[in-house]
């Protein structure tokens, strides 16, 4: 319905509009990879549009599956650079209710997921895109659900997960126990190495509980400025959920169950046994995985015998570990590369992690490769 009249004050004619949608079939390749077929979704909203400043206004707005309707309210003004102001409310949803309304493959990476209780949730957005680093994100969870039964994998897996006392069995192939050949306990990895993971992928791992709200509103700075989706905000739990679980496909539907697993991961596994499980697993180049191997292959020695600089090579290599070691097969290192080894030596010393003495060293070293 749309109908025409006069705004109040000085924003001139007002267009107001109101719609309803209430069945849609969804397919796009960073949705799902599954198409989203004849998905019972509802969705309405009230306000106006003010054509003089191209500004929509959302007085009451829901949308969402039946009975699980999310509020939305807030301003879009539109032209060459939209910006805005929007703020959305879940309030009081049946966690039992959730599951079932999962689509696509979301559906299947959760099966045998139980909840109840009651959830609530609100989240502002601030956005504008002529300088999307203003982005404001504030997400809030008032009331959370209750897990009464786990995703099926994460069920089977648990204890090996907790305690590495057998194998974990959705990655086999993987040295996550001592069970395992190749397999490095935390304590065989020296905190200088373990820091330098720390600080280029999760400075705040000990103290966040499997997210990083900072990370993801860089990340979606990061996608929103490329108009896709080109880089993600893991932590570390976030890594090993989907590395155990999970494709690596960038899908939002990937996103959503890693979210899920992340916060039972965080949840059920102690957090040194986390950082264990993701130096064994973490890739840092074609077939290589974990830092025991990696030491092994780069650089001929044991994790126990790498250097501060070493250190901060291997951590420096999952955001492209196959592409870096394409760059680094015939074991030179160019200026540019041992500049960011520099840069992130230097942020250990700062945060602790290494003595002024051990930075000057590794700064006046030079890193030696071998031929991969």
């Amino acid at each position: 319905m749309l109908a025409a009249d006069k705004a109040p004050g000085d924003e001139g004619l007002a267009w107001r509009f109101e719609g309803q949608v209430q069945e849609i079939s969804l397919h796009h390749p960073d949705l799902d990879r599954q198409s989203w077929r004849d998905v019972r979704l509802e969705a309405a909203s009230q306000g106006r549009f003010f054509p003089r400043q191209s500004r929509w206004q959302i007085d009451a707005g829901r949308f969402g599956f039946p009975g699980l309707p999310v509020a939305v309210m807030g301003f879009v003004q539109g032209g060459e650079a939209p910006s805005g102001s929007l703020s959305f409310q879940v309030s009081d949803w049946p966690c039992s209710d959730l599951v079932g309304h999962a689509p696509g493959s979301l559906r299947g990476a959760l099966w045998g997921l139980a909840l109840e209780g009651r959830l609530a949730a609100a989240m502002d957005v601030t956005f504008d895109a002529a300088d999307w680093e203003k982005l404001a994100l504030d997400v809030r969870f008032p009331s959370l659900c209750h897990v009464t039964r786990d995703p099926e994998p994460l069920a089977a897996d648990l204890s090996p997960l907790q305690t590495g006392a057998a194998p974990v069995s959705t990655r086999s192939d993987l040295p996550l126990s001592p069970r395992q050949p190749g397999f490095t306990p935390l304590q065989s990895i020296p905190p200088h190495v373990r820091a330098a993971f720390l600080t280029a992928e999760d400075a705040g791992f000990f103290l966040h509980h499997g997210f990083e709200p900072e990370h993801m509103r860089r990340a979606l700075v990061h996608n929103l400025e490329r108009g896709r989706l080109a880089r993600g905000a893991s932590t570390i739990t976030q890594q090993v959920a989907k590395n155990l679980f999970l494709s690596h496909e960038r899908t939002l539907a990937r996103k959503l169950a890693e979210a899920v697993l992340t916060w039972r991961l965080d949840a059920l596994v102690p957090k040194p046994r986390m950082l264990e499980l993701y130096l064994n697993l973490v890739e840092l180049g074609p077939g290589i995985h974990g830092v025991g191997e990696a030491a092994r292959v780069y650089f001929g020695k044991a994790p126990e015998a790498l250097t501060p600089l070493e250190a901060a090579h291997l951590a420096s290599l999952p955001p492209n570990p196959r592409g870096f070691a394409r760059r680094f097969r015939d074991g030179s290192v160019d200026e540019g590369w041992l500049a960011r080894l520099y840069d992130l030596v230097g942020i250990m010393g700062r945060r602790g992690h290494l003595s002024p003495a051990d930075v000057a060293a590794a700064r006046g070293a030079k890193l030696q490769l071998r031929k991969i």
